[in-house]
């Protein structure tokens, strides 16, 4: 991918470059045929004042006309005399051409004298003129590489510097586009027509964006909280319900069904919440130690579930946030791994570099594929287990990348052998 600035620098190169081809070339047809105009008017008036030097010599001129022919040649030209259809005097190389014409024979330029009882020609050797051709073909192809490439340059500096509003508007969009009245105070008007109508369109759209999500997370967070008291009192009812009938083992059963039910609509409820808040950074943070935090989050599993999860500590690992909704985090990405893994274990495990935190899940489960790795943290968004079924709601790792988003870190999956290794990432306190 080339930048639209230097697309605007090919092209101009490319211009001048065809447009210096076309000049040198008409220029060099020109130059050749001034100068051949001009060297047939020589050899012309050279033949002329020769036969007219043989004219005044009288009978005795064909005795004479080799010391004429002489004389020529310190400029260059060679002359031959005739008579009829015969040779007289000159070089015999020299060919006889009608009188007032010129022609190119045997690398010479030959031209016929226009008058008098003698047809004389004179001529001159071509090769002066292809060796001025060639020098000239290369002065011009000199100037034509030359220009080509000062044409770029100056190409490239004259895109840029018109391209410099758009580069702008640019870097006033990424830190302020999650907010349109901080992108409005940032992108000031640059004077120029077009970009300042595409920037009034961005701030249009970026408002309209703000008002949908605004509206969608209310709805989201006004529907989570008239489900949350509601489930909690069937879940309260089903259990005391459960605690009267002891007795009647088929309802009791049939009770822990339903009040397993509603436990899950209660937990997409919270996730559903937390995804419901505005996607900014805490405020307000404090201290945790990490490894603490993981083992508080295996003591609230079930027995069954905490007896596969093996936890690896590196030793204290201290990171800045919310504890509530970094565990929340974390008790998703160890639900995640349990889920897809059958009966197999789960180990997680704390670690640390210079200046981030981690936390790493092993799972023994069917993997993601490079291709899945970022669309399964998209919310709704769910990857087939082993049996091939599609299981949740797709909320659980969008939850997590919620969470570590707005505490300034990140979530993603790694290479692995077997199974899948989620890598939770935070800044080092």
């Amino acid at each position: 991918m080339i930048s639209l600035a230097t697309r605007v620098a090919r092209s101009t190169a490319l211009s001048i470059a065809v447009a210096g081809v076309v000049v040198a070339a008409s220029a060099g047809l020109l130059a050749d045929r001034l100068v051949s105009d001009g060297e047939d008017r020589r050899l012309l008036e050279a033949a002329d004042t020769f036969a007219h030097e043989l004219v005044e010599l009288g009978d005795d001129s064909p005795a004479h006309a080799e010391e004429e022919a002489k004389e020529f040649l310190e400029a260059s030209i060679h002359l031959a005399a005739f008579t009829g259809g015969d040779f007289i005097a000159g070089e015999r190389e020299v060919p006889r051409v009608a009188p007032g014409h010129c022609l190119t024979a045997h690398g010479m330029r030959s031209c016929g004298s226009r008058g008098g009882q003698w047809t004389t020609a004179a001529s001159s050797a071509t090769r002066p003129f292809e060796s001025m051709r060639a020098t000239f073909a290369l002065a011009a192809l000199v100037a034509i590489v030359l220009t080509t490439l000062l044409g770029w340059l100056i190409g490239l500096r004259a895109a840029r510097w018109t391209l410099a509003p758009l580069d702008q508007l640019r870097a006033s969009i990424g830190p302020a586009a999650s907010d349109p009245h901080v992108f409005r105070a940032a992108s000031s008007p640059s004077g120029v027509a077009e970009v300042d109508a595409l920037r009034t369109a961005l701030v249009d759209a970026f408002e309209r964006l703000d008002d949908a999500l605004s509206r969608s997370r209310r709805f989201a967070s006004d529907a989570a909280h008239e489900l949350r008291t509601p489930l909690t009192t069937i879940l309260g009812e089903l259990e005391l319900l459960a605690d009267e009938r002891k007795d009647d083992a088929a309802l009791v059963a049939s009770l822990s069904h339903a009040r397993r039910s509603a436990l899950r609509l209660t937990t997409l409820v919270e996730r559903l919440l937390v995804l419901a808040t505005p996607n900014e950074r805490l405020e307000v943070t404090e201290s945790i130690d990490l490894g603490e935090l993981v083992e508080d989050v295996i003591l609230t599993l079930p027995a069954s579930q905490r007896a596969r999860v093996t936890f690896e500590g590196g030793g204290p690992v201290a990171a800045r946030g919310d504890a509530t909704s970094l565990g929340l985090a974390v008790a998703n990405g160890l639900d995640n791994a349990l889920k897809y893994s059958g009966d197999g274990p789960v180990t997680i495990r704390v670690g640390a570099s210079e200046d981030v935190a981690t936390i790493e899940i092993d799972d023994e489960g069917p993997g993601v594929a490079p291709s899945d790795r970022e669309r399964v943290f998209e919310p709704f968004a769910r990857a087939k287990s082993r049996d091939g079924a599609v299981r949740g709601h797709g909320i659980g790792l969008a939850l997590v990348a919620h969470v570590l988003a707005v505490h300034g870190g990140r979530a993603r999956f790694v290479d692995r052998v077997t199974g899948a290794r989620l890598c939770v990432e935070l800044p080092r306190a």
